[in-house]
């Protein structure tokens, strides 16, 4: 079973075999969830794929200037990382 950090209703974060993998959920109104997660990169750690998904927030924006650039940049990195600690994986992984 793999390891799921959800960070929005578009986008979550898998560990699977020792791969992470930024996820997207595709609506498929033939699927009865009316949709499925379909990974769209796969990384070697969490920190790659936490960028990765950076990198995906801000270019789904329409962002003019530099500092739309920078706050758009700072929003998603703070809740990229919100969702990755209020999942928990942070304390497992000061376990291991």
């Amino acid at each position: 079973m793999s390891t799921i950090i959800p960070i929005n209703e578009r986008y979550q974060i898998e560990l699977d075999d020792g791969n992470w993998i930024v996820a997207k959920w595709k609506i498929c109104t033939n699927h009865p969830a009316g949709g499925k997660w379909v990974g769209v990169s796969d990384h070697r750690t969490l920190q790659q794929a936490g960028e990765s998904l950076l990198l995906r927030f801000v270019s789904d924006e329409e962002l003019s200037g530099v500092q739309e650039v920078c706050n758009a940049l700072q929003s998603a990195s703070t809740h990229i990382a919100r969702a990755i600690v209020e999942s928990g994986f942070s304390a497992l992984e000061n376990q291991v």
